[in-house]
């Protein structure tokens, strides 16, 4: 497996082991919180990141089906084009310095979690999709 594919599917795994230990460690409503309002509680995240991979899987898939078709060679190496480079800058991680954050990318309504759903479900659905971003990978 290329390397750059590896360093993707360790970050999944990392993601996952940190899900797992913030569980463990805080109370439902720690869960639950938010410590800043303009800031999202864990809960949030652990649901914006479900949004996120229930709508991005199919479309990766997609993709790949379709590249499947081509006639192209394989490239040594996988790069980013200019259109690429300007939304991975633009999406974070927003660069900080101590406690400022020196920027804020907002979400899309769509990636926005609106519900309050219990931990255990949350965390189900963050456990179904990894083996499921980890294949598209």
């Amino acid at each position: 497996m290329r390397i750059q594919l590896a360093r993707i599917i360790d970050e999944f795994d990392r993601a996952q082991i940190r899900v797992h230990r913030l569980s463990d460690k805080l109370t439902e409503a720690q869960w639950s919180q938010r410590t800043d309002a303009a800031r999202w509680s864990v809960a949030e995240c652990v649901a914006h990141l479900n949004l996120t991979g229930r709508a991005y899987v199919p479309l990766i898939r997609d993709a790949l089906e379709e590249a499947r078709g081509r006639d192209e060679p394989s490239r040594p190496r996988y790069r980013r084009d200019p259109v690429g480079w300007m939304l991975a800058l633009a999406m974070g991680p927003v660069p900080q310095i101590g406690r400022f954050r020196l920027g804020v990318v907002n979400t899309t309504a769509a990636f926005t979690p609106e519900w309050d759903l219990p931990r255990g479900q949350l965390i189900a659905e963050f456990d179904r999709f990894q083996p499921e971003q980890r294949g598209v990978v």
